[in-house]
């Protein structure tokens, strides 16, 4: 029931993007489905983000174990849509705006299956040589390393937010748009805040 509740909320502030912004796409030369699926994409990015913080509230209502498994499940869920996004091949023009979501991309993927390999507890457990991997690397790639690179989805988040604010047809859209601005500051605050105050106690 918790995890069904997770993914009834965690579709909220995607859908209410996809409403703002479609009356902008329906005037536009942009096709609706690549649209749709990275704003899938990118909320399921920030809802990662934000289950990373771990909010007081959301811990009491969920509890850890279904917070752990939300973030991988929004993890891979943003990999597998923002790859679909990109399958539609909407301009072959190189500009700022295809190659900051190319780099975005290819960030998201690699960090997403260096995580897998390194922080997925189920398939540590379950696949032999997956679990081999992480003992040979544990002296090079000790745990607070492999959260460094994990890390970096961060950067990923900066170059998707660059990638979408650099087309006019989304920055023109006021209540996308700063709809887009406020949940992206929400979840990367939050982000920020909750490690702020573990280094601390640290």
């Amino acid at each position: 029931m918790k995890k069904f509740g997770l993914s009834l909320l965690s579709l909220v502030p995607a859908l209410f993007l996809i409403v703002a912004v479609y009356p902008s796409i329906q005037a536009s030369a942009y096709q609706v489905m690549p649209v749709v699926l990275g704003i899938l994409a990118y909320s399921f990015m920030l809802n990662a983000l934000f289950l990373a913080s771990r909010p007081n509230w959301v811990s009491r209502w969920l509890g850890m174990t279904v917070i752990y498994r939300g973030h991988m499940a929004m993890g891979i869920g943003t990999v597998v849509l923002a790859i679909l996004h990109k399958s539609f091949k909407l301009t072959q023009e190189v500009n700022f705006t295809t190659m900051v979501g190319f780099f975005g991309l290819v960030l998201l993927v690699v960090i997403g299956l260096f995580s897998m390999l390194f922080l997925n507890g189920d398939l540590k457990a379950h696949v032999a040589w997956i679990r081999q991997l992480n003992r040979k690397l544990a002296g090079v790639l000790p745990h607070r390393r492999v959260m460094v690179v994990h890390r970096l989805n961060l950067v990923a988040i900066l170059l998707i937010f660059c990638h979408v604010s650099s087309m006019a047809v989304f920055r023109q859209n006021v209540l996308f748009y700063v709809s887009f601005v406020l949940l992206t500051l929400v979840a990367v605050i939050s982000f920020i805040h909750r490690k702020v105050k573990v280094s601390r106690v640290n």
